[in-house]
C-alpha cells in the first residue's frame, strides 16, 4: 500500500524546491492530486513518475570519522556525518570499526546511485 505524501514531502522525494513543484503543476507536469477539505494536496507515493525521480540525483556528501573520546566521555565516541541534499545527518557508533563500517556502506550506496531519504539515517 502506497503512502500519501503532501507537498512537502513530494518535493522531499523528487529532490525539487516548491516553487519547481508549482511550476510542474502549472504545466500539468505532476501526477495526480487529491484535494483535502482544509486545501491541502496528496498523493500517493506510487503515483511518483520514476522519470521526476531518477532526473534529480541527489547530493551525498559523506565527512571523515569524528572522535569523541578527548572532548567528552560517551559510550558512542565515533561519529561518522554525511549530508543528504545539504541536510545533515549523523551516527555514532562504540568502534571505530563499526564507523568506518557504516562510512564505507555509506560511501558505496552514493556511488551506486541509490536513493536516501532525506528525513531518515540513510
Amino acid at each position: 500500500m502506497s503512502m500519501l505524501l503532501d507537498v512537502a514531502q513530494m518535493c522531499d522525494r523528487l529532490g525539487v524546491s516548491r516553487s519547481t513543484w508549482d511550476k510542474w503543476r502549472a504545466r500539468g507536469e505532476t501526477p495526480r492530486l487529491a484535494k483535502l477539505p482544509n486545501g491541502g494536496l496528496r498523493t500517493n507515493e506510487g503515483d511518483l513518475p520514476a522519470r521526476l525521480i531518477s532526473a534529480h540525483p541527489q547530493k551525498i556528501c559523506v565527512s571523515s570519522l569524528s572522535d569523541r573520546r578527548k572532548s567528552r566521555p560517551t559510550a558512542n565516541p565515533w561519529v561518522v556525518r554525511w549530508s543528504v541534499d545539504g541536510r545533515l545527518k549523523a551516527r555514532s557508533f562504540p568502534s571505530k570499526a563499526m564507523a568506518e563500517r557504516f562510512r564505507a556502506d555509506l560511501i558505496i550506496a552514493a556511488h551506486a546511485g541509490e536513493r536516501f531519504d532525506p528525513n531518515c539515517r540513510r
